[in-house]
């Protein structure tokens, strides 16, 4: 796991870490000299700008797809209880012997967060004042229907830190090339293999040549590209979903406008976004988004 990490250059925890201190710091300071607790006044955190106030700190954060854990050691000096959840059973395993979790939880990320709105809603002390998700929304796609989970469960002025990539930044060459241009080359493909086949059968025997260098090539050119015939799984976005693409890595791609614009909707306040590279794929730079959220004021 370790090698193959390394062999990316993966570096999303920690650059994300950095931009979320950063961003909290730059936009949430402290008078000088004091520290603002966020158990008792309602602030998301504890924001030290001033000499003795030591840290930002957190009081409680869920690390939100933690996988093996590689965010845990990175938020745990930043926080008074670090949770985390992840859709597979083995990673919390590999997470929990990190032995910086308070709390981990096998689940998908809507659901618990759903779950966890309904147990803690009377609660505001229970309530998460970080959250964070580290390589996991490109996995997703839509980001609404998250988004809008996370905001049930965030504490005012709650503070949501994650990663994609970013679509407006992806190269052109096959690491981020779309399951659309894929399907095409695979019809285009098709669609030559009809045609010489035809030629090569003579006028009685096209049609029937066609059809079958049609279906030959078609089946070439979908092989070539590693894709099924037939439908493509998740190959349109949803309605009203514009600013995302499924890549053919398997990932999601998001505009910056589109992340904008569905948190606004969801609940949360862009706070700082940057673009960085976040890995390489086939020697290709994958540039990312690295985002900060805070939670809109619950009156508007």
């Amino acid at each position: 796991m370790y090698g193959q990490v390394n062999k990316l250059q993966y570096r999303t925890p920690e650059a994300l870490r950095d931009q979320l201190l950063s961003a909290c710091q730059d936009r949430m300071p402290s008078p000088p000299g004091s520290c603002i607790s966020g158990s008792g006044s309602g602030a998301a955190a504890s924001t030290a700008a001033g000499a003795g106030c030591g840290k930002l700190r957190w009081r409680r954060c869920v690390d939100l797809g933690c996988g093996t854990g590689l965010m845990g050691p990175l938020l745990l000096p930043y926080c008074d209880a670090l949770e985390g959840v992840d859709l597979s059973a083995g990673m919390v395993d590999q997470a929990a012997k990190r032995g910086c979790y308070s709390r981990l939880a096998v689940g998908e990320l809507v659901s618990f967060l759903e779950a966890e709105a309904a147990h803690d809603k009377a609660n505001v002390r229970h309530l998460y004042d970080l959250l964070v998700a580290a390589d996991v929304f490109v996995y997703i796609g839509d980001l609404a229907p998250v988004m809008t989970a996370a905001a049930a469960v965030a504490a005012p002025r709650a503070v949501l830190a994650f990663s994609t990539e970013a679509l407006e930044l992806a190269p052109a060459g096959k690491a981020n090339r779309s399951l659309g241009q894929d399907v095409a080359a695979a019809a285009a493909g098709g669609a030559a293999g009809g045609a010489a086949a035809a030629a090569a059968g003579g006028a009685a025997g096209g049609a029937a040549g066609a059809a079958a260098g049609g279906a030959a090539g078609g089946a070439a050119g979908g092989a070539a590209s590693g894709l099924q015939q037939g439908p493509v799984p998740g190959l349109s976005a949803p309605a009203g979903c514009l600013g995302l693409r499924l890549q053919v890595t398997g990932r999601y791609a998001h505009t910056r406008e589109y992340l904008e614009r569905t948190g606004a909707r969801c609940g949360w306040d862009m706070l700082s976004v940057v673009q960085s590279v976040i890995r390489y794929n086939g020697g290709d730079p994958i540039w990312g988004h690295l985002c900060v959220m805070r939670r809109q004021d619950m009156g508007g």
